[in-house]
């Protein structure tokens, strides 16, 4: 296997940061993706690089992991640490290990969380050490190159006294997916987060239960008011009503999951927020995802042209497709939120003493 020995070069504090500047500035971010896939795509097939016309490509990798380490240098590390390993090989640039390998020295990162249990997507929240007082927006491209051998996954960067604060506070997302089953790494010197303990649960839960029940009992009087206007005939009233019960659930589970709502009536950009908090409600109306974002096309369309288009008309065999898909999302919100409930319970449960299990047994029964 081919390799590029790249030689370390002292710098100073801000020489990474003139070196960043001038690699964006002589690459864009399409020509990034271009070469890293191009690159990816040759090793996957040949394990090295081949002919005349990978030049350029070797180039730009040498000038990549310069950049790296030249970013590394300037985070208090030691020397063994900080340097990167620069053997360009499909372990280092495309498999998970690798990938976490290589921002962990270009990072200051104390603990990953990988919410995905799919090998291919991964789903990170990437946590800053705790004494880093970089803006985030300094490693935000060198995550994005890091992750392009997988397209579909989503990450998130946050400082360490971000996601304090939000569990603290009780945040219903974070309480349930930064916990010590998730984390694919933490440096041996990071501070852990805090536990919220089991008041702070009861009080998260108490919350989002008040929350999910007056939205969803808006969105099903919508529900009901759709098929009032289906048996009646009436298909362009009954799309508006099927709007309004799709919008209201993924609205419900944004506030509660975010900790503050989406002043947006899109579905389609509800979706897109709804996929990185609550993936398991997309694809109900099909497994197809531009099939699923046509389905929402035509719910938006009646939101508006149901009241102000006069010409507007829709089919019955289409408004009865979508209100099988509206009712199914809108029964499987109650699914999923029954399921994160039990899965904060049991998060606590863990947490508590031995001693107050009982105690604490006898409050989630009168809770429930």
């Amino acid at each position: 296997m081919d390799s590029y020995q790249i030689i370390y070069r002292e710098t100073d504090h801000d020489m990474h940061e003139q070196a960043f500047s001038r690699f964006f500035g002589k690459y864009s971010q399409r020509d990034i993706y271009q070469y890293l896939q191009k690159l990816w795509k040759c090793y996957r097939e040949n394990n090295r690089l081949i002919g005349h016309n990978s030049h350029k490509e070797a180039d730009f990798l040498e000038e990549l992991l310069n950049v790296l380490n030249s970013l590394a240098s300037s985070c208090e590390y030691s020397e063994e640490e900080m340097f990167i390993d620069c053997s360009f090989s499909e372990h280092t640039l495309v498999c998970f290990d690798g990938i976490v390998s290589l921002l962990k020295q270009a990072i200051p990162i104390g603990t990953i969380y990988n919410l995905s249990n799919q090998k291919e997507k991964l789903d990170l929240i990437i946590v800053l050490e705790k004494c880093c007082g970089k803006s985030l927006d300094t490693f935000e491209n060198v995550i994005d190159m890091s992750l392009l051998g997988y397209p579909d996954s989503v990450c998130t960067l946050h400082t360490f006294g971000y996601l304090k604060q939000q569990m603290l506070e009780g945040n219903f997302f974070y309480s349930s997916v930064c916990i010590e089953k998730n984390v694919v790494y933490r440096k041996s010197t990071a501070e852990q987060l805090p536990n919220p303990g089991f008041k702070i649960y009861e009080m998260t839960i108490t919350r989002c239960r008040n929350i999910f029940d007056a939205e969803m009992k808006k969105a099903s009087a919508f529900l009901n008011g759709a098929l009032f206007y289906i048996d009646a005939g009436i298909y362009e009233l009954a799309v508006f009503m099927l709007q309004q019960t799709a919008e209201l659930t993924y609205r419900c589970f944004l506030t509660i999951m975010r900790g503050k709502d989406i002043k947006c009536h899109s579905l389609t950009v509800l979706r897109r927020n709804l996929k990185r908090f609550v993936p398991y409600l997309t694809g109900i109306f099909s497994m197809d995802e531009e099939e699923e974002l046509r389905d929402l096309e035509i719910l938006e369309k009646g939101y508006c042209d149901a009241r102000y288009n006069h010409g507007y008309t829709i089919t019955e065999q289409t408004v009865s497709s979508l209100y099988q898909k509206v009712n199914m999302l809108y029964q499987k919100a109650f699914v999923l939120f029954a399921d994160k409930i039990k899965d904060l319970k049991d998060e606590a449960g863990a947490r508590e003493p031995s001693d107050t299990k009982n105690q604490i047994q006898e409050c989630w029964c009168l809770l429930a």
